[in-house]
């Protein structure tokens, strides 16, 4: 019986590790391939399987224009073996045009001209055979274009911004390109909405999206940031809240609420005030403020780091003897950032 069980032990400590290595014991001619990218906070995937052209005429040859089977239009899976996949972590617009977030095989209809983007909503098929468009989710035209030989397959990400990107499908002689692009605001709003319990942060990033969203949304955005506030008062929200006031044509309240923040604000806390007056030109507010953190805080590395940073974007060789206090008052974990800071400092003003 004990001769059983260890038997029984043995296999069952051998599979257990067989499924969770799973490793791979075969290979492809197309190999599969993943790129990836990020649109403000939505994620972006393609997996996908590369073939070789290998001497064969591509477009217009083993991909046929206008293709059928059974009588009908028959799409190409833009790759190999199982489909390719994309996928979205929030809606997007697909060169303008609305799909929801999700996962999608993605098919093309080739022809001599304009090719058809299809989303389809199996995204576990192999290949295109089972395709059908009933379950297509969207169609987009595209234009191919002439390029260089590459004999590989390649899908890439191209000229990131803050709400877009391109996606690039490269084979043979031709590539197509089309845009991703996000709501951002909308979509930071959603995701913090739909956190059970909130932070302090989510509801203040939440309330500077209303207002990005939509300029007119000032209750929106101060309820959320009196919310912020409840949970945990900082320079911060804070100063979010001032700008609320101010808009609101609310003063003196505004005024009120900034002297409070300010007196009981921590070193680093004034240190990024004034590095925020610093970056928008306001010189007489930056000054002020990186004055009072040295005055209240003569010890800290982030009074200095602070002057260090004004002079330096000033091209004032003066911010080298605040870096070099900086480094000085530094703790351990800081040294290496602080002396990075003091030798970019060196090399920006020619020293």
């Amino acid at each position: 019986m004990r001769k059983y069980m260890l038997i029984l032990l043995i296999t069952l400590v051998g599979l257990s590790g067989l499924k969770a290595q799973e490793p791979l014991l075969y290979t492809r001619p197309s190999q599969m391939a993943k790129v990836f990218q990020r649109i403000g906070t939505t994620d972006l995937e393609i997996i996908y399987h590369a073939p070789l052209a290998k001497g064969r005429q591509v477009f217009g040859g083993i991909v046929p224009n206008n293709d059928k089977l059974h009588d009908q239009p028959h799409p190409w899976r833009a790759g190999a073996n199982e489909n390719t996949v994309i996928r979205f972590g929030h809606d997007v617009m697909i060169n303008g045009r609305p799909l929801k977030a999700g996962s999608y095989g993605l098919h093309i209809f080739v022809s001599e001209h304009t090719w058809q983007l299809t989303f389809s909503n199996d995204y576990q098929a192999w290949g295109s055979f089972t395709y059908t468009a009933e379950k297509d989710a969207l169609r987009v035209p595209v234009e191919p274009k002439e390029a260089g030989f590459q004999d590989w397959l390649s899908y890439r990400f191209l000229n990131p911004r803050d709400h877009a990107a391109t996606v690039e499908l490269h084979w043979a002689d031709k590539l197509i390109q089309f845009e991703v692009s996000t709501n951002v605001h909308a979509n930071i709003i959603a995701d913090v909405a739909a956190v059970e319990e909130k932070n302090w942060s989510q509801l203040l990033t939440a309330a500077q999206s209303t207002l990005n969203l939509d300029p007119n949304a000032l209750d929106e955005a101060m309820m959320l940031t009196d919310q912020s506030l409840v949970l945990a008062k900082n320079l911060t929200n804070r100063m979010f809240k001032v700008q609320l006031l101010e808009k609101q044509g609310k003063q003196k309240e505004a005024e009120k609420l900034k002297e409070k923040g300010i007196a009981e604000a921590s070193a680093n806390e004034l240190f990024s005030l004034a590095m925020y007056y610093n970056n928008k030109g306001e010189d007489k507010d930056a000054l002020e403020i990186l004055a009072l953190n040295l005055d209240r805080n003569p010890e800290h590395w982030y009074a200095y780091l602070g002057y260090a940073n004004y002079y330096r974007t000033h091209e004032d060789k003066r911010a080298i003897e605040y870096h070099k206090k900086a480094v000085e008052f530094a703790p351990e974990r800081g040294k290496g950032f602080a002396n990075y800071q003091l030798g970019y400092a060196k090399r920006l003003l020619g020293m």
